[in-house]
């Protein structure tokens, strides 16, 4: 019966053991959420603390006022009539390799400063197929065709005169009359396209 006895006690021992370890790892568990969530509910805390400091410092922060700036006058630039601007012009060199999109000129001692719609690119690209074409005399003005801007005006002239071709009435736009006297005959006779005719 002893051994009995002895072995039932060893076995209660070893059972009382195991729950205490049991209680101990559970109360350890519970200990370490116990010691983690506050220290990480602190942690949060400071963060949020910490956040709304930054922010109220932030806008706390009095935005200086922009400097008070002075508006000065701006005059507008004057404005010249038709009868003013040759005179305006008398002293550009109307040379056409020289023409250029700006042009410097000075009036009553105040100098002007003169934009224009030149494409200085076509502009010289006529000139390189004026010089080409070998022609005693010929001009060349193009017009943009949404509004009329005057994109280059060439001349040549190999009689040496130095006065712009362009500027010159002396001859009529032919080009221009062949389209109006094309126009009843394309609208008037039964004709295509692609027909070709002569006139003269």
């Amino acid at each position: 019966m002893r051994k009995t006895d002895s072995h039932f006690n060893k076995w209660r021992k070893y059972q009382t053991r195991l729950q205490r370890e049991a209680r101990r790892s559970r109360y350890l568990r519970k200990l370490t959420y116990l010691i983690f969530i506050p220290i990480s509910a602190l942690v949060v805390l400071a963060a949020v603390a910490w956040a709304s400091f930054w922010i109220s410092d932030r806008w706390s922060q009095r935005v200086p006022a922009p400097p008070v700036v002075e508006k000065k006058h701006v005059s507008l630039p004057p404005t010249f009539s038709r009868n003013e601007i040759p005179d305006l012009l008398n002293d550009i060199n109307y040379d056409v390799a020289l023409l250029s999109d700006v042009f410097e000129c000075e009036k009553n001692g105040k100098p002007y400063t003169i934009r224009t719609t030149i494409d200085t690119k076509l502009q010289r690209y006529i000139q390189r197929m004026l010089k080409r074409s070998r022609t005693l005399q010929s001009a060349v003005v193009v017009l943009g065709s949404t509004d009329g801007r005057v994109l280059a005006m060439v001349d040549r002239d190999t009689n040496g005169r130095r006065t712009n071709l362009n500027l010159k009435a002396d001859y009529p736009a032919a080009s221009l009359f062949k389209i109006v006297s094309a126009e009843p005959r394309t609208t008037t006779a039964d004709c295509s396209v692609l027909e070709i005719f002569n006139i003269s």
